[in-house]
């Protein structure tokens, strides 16, 4: 069920400058354990971010990461003026059955 509105995209730009991100060689090691949330809030300016008790669990093991570039060469991302248009859908609704 799609309720019909518009995302508008201004027209600019992305600039994403030339260069590297260098990842060496190696491992990051994640041993088993327990990264402890307190209940809480992060307050952004009028609204909260609220992250209960609980545990995010990383078991024991290795992320490799090879040596070499991921390569941002100069450009830009070009996104134009313009609207995203979400129609009506509706299921046995909206008058009529689809």
């Amino acid at each position: 069920l799609l309720s019909s509105g518009y995302d508008n995209h201004t027209s600019g730009y992305d600039n994403h400058t030339s260069g590297y991100d260098n990842h060496t060689s190696g491992y990051d090691n994640h041993t088993s354990g327990y990264d402890n949330h307190t209940s809480g809030y992060d307050n952004h300016t009028s609204g909260y971010d609220n992250h209960t008790s609980g545990y995010d669990n990383h078991t024991s093991g290795y992320d490799n990461h090879t040596s070499g570039y991921d390569n941002h060469t100069s450009g830009y991302d070009n996104h134009t003026s313009g609207y995203d248009n979400h129609t009506y859908q509706c299921h046995c609704g909206c008058n009529r059955c689809i």
